[in-house]
């Protein structure tokens, strides 16, 4: 439950030789809305990686959310840098994330300093076959919509909304979409560069893994 993932991140969260924990949380602008800043801690060293915003939501009518902004891409502890995306920081966060997100819950990242899963999307790739949404469609988020909002970015920046199915007969026809969308990718794309050629390798891996 999302509750307890705040009480997590208040506690500190390891992800492999770094961990996480989040300080001074700050009352959203909804009610059960929560502002966190999430830092980054390696030995006594301790950097912010991002700002996270937890919805609660308000049962039984409106699910809760969790959306991640602001991420620095990279950090430099003791003289290493770490680049965030691609990382196993990213991938073990993302993870924490699902495990405590419930059916039908959202999770949103903004990808707009991610420069593989940006030029993927402003190609029209399917979502879960950018390297962003891939994440999200192997930590069990099967619906997905791409936001950009060029009007002041009142709302943030581009964000790409995972979300998970609310029950198995919305995952089978959620997964039927995915796989239609993988097909015709594959059918037309040559995989003229790095990063059509990573979308092909997603599409034909997505393939194999949803008809086992």
């Amino acid at each position: 439950m999302l509750e307890d993932l705040i009480k997590e991140l208040k506690e500190g969260v390891d992800l492999d030789v770094y961990s996480v924990v989040t300080e001074d949380v700050e009352k959203g602008r909804l009610k059960d809305q929560f502002y966190l800043p999430i830092y980054l801690i390696k030995g006594e060293q301790k950097k912010r990686l991002l700002y996270m915003s937890v919805y609660l939501g308000n049962k039984p009518y409106y699910k809760g959310w969790v959306e991640l902004f602001s991420i620095n891409d990279e950090l430099t502890f003791n003289g290493d840098k770490i680049s965030y995306f691609g990382s196993n920081i990213e991938n073990d966060l993302i993870c924490f994330i699902s495990q405590h997100s419930t059916a039908g819950e959202k999770l949103f990242v903004e990808y707009q300093w991610d420069k593989e899963t940006l030029s993927a999307s402003n190609r029209g790739i399917p979502e879960p076959l950018t390297r962003l949404g891939h994440l999200l469609f192997q930590n069990g988020y099967t619906w997905f919509k791409d936001w950009y909002f060029a009007e002041g970015f009142n709302e943030g920046g581009q964000k790409l909304q995972g979300e998970k199915p609310i029950d198995e007969e919305s995952k089978e026809r959620h997964l039927q979409d995915i796989v239609d969308d993988a097909q015709k990718f594959l059918n037309r794309s040559e995989g003229i560069d790095k990063v059509e050629k990573n979308a092909v390798e997603r599409g034909k891996k997505l393939l194999e893994e949803v008809h086992k």
